[in-house]
């Protein structure tokens, strides 16, 4: 008799455990739904998107928490592909352009030599220098094409070409060659970084 007690007994407390059991796994079920449906309601008041904004670090609006790019960024800098400072990521142009043209404070001494021989200005005919804006390329020989003319002195193997800015140019020069008697001329692109003061530059011109 005390035998059968105590197996009842113990399939009671076996039976108990596992109610227990049972009851935790309802429990935790039920959490978990909970939690599901919340995670769900979320998603729909906030689209289950991750958070949005500039993610270029070189922006003014850069947001280090952002987790998808929104196309938002302002990104400031020079836009004009002349200017010596051209950023290819600006979107947003901040008037900082470095580019070619008149009314700086540089001065391009440009002299014309021919196999290495300078070319004198003669008073009939002048070391003549024709300046380009924004340009690399040969522009032609036509004086219409380029933006400034400037002549030489008579008697000196160089051009001074004034008041130049910082930027990209090409020069073109043409002269008289006298131990020959012919006329040369010839040309260079150059991209002027100085923005004061004075720079030295030798001009290759053939016949």
């Amino acid at each position: 008799m005390k035998v059968i007690q105590l197996s009842i007994i113990h399939y009671l407390n076996k039976f108990g455990k596992m109610k227990i059991l049972m009851n935790k796994i309802s429990i935790a079920r039920t959490v978990n739904k909970t939690v599901f449906i919340l995670f769900l309601l979320s998603c729909f008041l906030t689209g289950c998107s991750k958070k949005k904004g500039c993610m270029y670090q070189g922006a003014a609006n850069y947001d280090p928490e952002a987790e998808e790019e929104d196309g938002s960024c302002k990104i400031y800098g020079c836009m004009d592909p002349n200017g010596l400072n051209y950023d290819q990521y600006a979107n947003i142009d901040d008037g900082s352009c470095q580019v070619a043209g008149s009314g700086g404070n540089t001065t391009i001494v440009a002299f014309p030599q021919h196999h290495g021989a300078p070319i004198f200005s003669h008073t009939n005919y002048r070391d003549t220098a024709y300046v380009k804006f924004n340009a690399q390329e040969f522009p032609g020989t036509n004086p219409s094409l380029y933006d400034l003319t400037f002549i030489g002195e008579d008697g000196e193997d160089h051009v001074h070409l004034e008041e130049l800015k910082a930027g990209k140019y090409y020069i073109y020069m043409v002269g008289l060659d006298t131990t020959i008697m012919e006329r040369v001329t010839g040309g260079i692109p150059y991209v002027l970084t100085q923005t004061s003061g004075e720079v030295d530059l030798i001009v290759p011109v053939t016949e």
